[in-house]
């Protein structure tokens, strides 16, 4: 952005545009660059903290203080976040991570493990993986101490191996051993490298 301001700086001040019979706009503003800066300190000024009227304060002034300090209490109550709580995107797919280590605890009667699923946690993100008990081959695409959410990989080729397209929906994978994983060294390589090795 810098860089082009200042080759637009450098087309006005050496006269380009001129040599296109065209002349630069120039620039009015009606507000004074004072004034402009007023209205931006008030733009973005803190509304503050909670005022008491004075003893000489007229009703009207009374009555405008009680509205300015329940418009605060309601923004302040926002901030708490023990009054006011929301959840993010990033939230939500911790609570989907865990509900799906539930249905798996459940499902497969391993409520003794739920204290080892924090290995999950130790998997490469971007890695390819093998998960040798479902003998699955994935990409890892995120972690947390729940699950990991993996693409389905496949192997086009001898050793090279992408993302499965078509899938309709990415997996969740909980981990409770190391030793359940094995973790695929991989490489970015052009066709022409791999056909040359080949020979």
């Amino acid at each position: 952005m810098l860089t082009a301001v200042r080759q637009w700086g450098s087309l006005v001040g050496h006269n380009v545009i001129e040599e296109f019979r065209r002349t630069e706009v120039e620039a009015k503003s009606t507000i004074s660059d004072q004034e402009m800066v007023n209205k931006m300190d008030a733009l973005f000024r803190d509304p503050g903290s909670i005022r008491k009227p004075g003893c000489a304060a007229t009703s009207q002034e009374i009555e405008h203080v009680e509205k300015r300090n329940k418009f605060l209490e309601t923004t302040q109550r926002i901030k708490d976040e023990t009054k006011f709580s929301a959840f993010t995107p990033e939230s939500e797919q911790v609570l989907v991570a865990e509900l799906r280590l539930l249905r798996h605890l459940h499902e497969h009667g391993m409520w003794g493990r739920v204290n080892d699923a924090w290995v999950t946690h130790l998997l490469p993100v971007g890695a390819l993986i093998h998960i040798v008990p479902r003998k699955a081959r994935v990409f890892v695409l995120k972690t947390n101490a729940s699950a990991a959410l993996t693409w389905p990989a496949e192997e086009i080729a001898p050793r090279v191996w992408r993302k499965k397209p078509g899938i309709e929906a990415l997996e969740w994978h909980t981990i409770f051993n190391v030793k359940d994983v094995e973790v695929l060294r991989t490489r970015y390589w052009s066709p022409l490298h791999l056909r040359v090795e080949d020979l």
